[in-house]
């Protein structure tokens, strides 16, 4: 990408700016911008992580289980029954 040159008010060309200005620029008076963005975004995902375990993960979890015992009473139900009739028709 080339360096764009800007011009001030007084119709001087300022300076380009390249890579090296806009990092030197990071680290000045935005640094600390820079770094409260990161922590921000850090606990926005922490707290997105917590609502999807939370919100999806557990409940999907409680129902499968949920659906594996009403499939397991229904299977021993079926076998009572069938051990039933079994021993009653001899």
């Amino acid at each position: 990408m080339p360096p764009v040159a800007s011009a001030d008010p007084g119709g001087r060309i300022a300076r380009p700016r390249t890579a090296d200005t806009i990092k030197l620029a990071v680290v000045g008076p935005t640094a600390y911008l820079v770094a409260m963005a990161r922590t921000v975004l850090t606990v926005l995902g922490i707290l997105l992580a917590l609502w999807l375990v939370f919100g999806f993960v557990i409940p999907a979890l409680f129902a499968t289980l949920k659906f594996l015992l009403i499939i397991g009473i229904i299977a021993l139900v079926a076998v009572v029954v069938v051990t039933v009739v079994g021993k009653l028709s001899r």
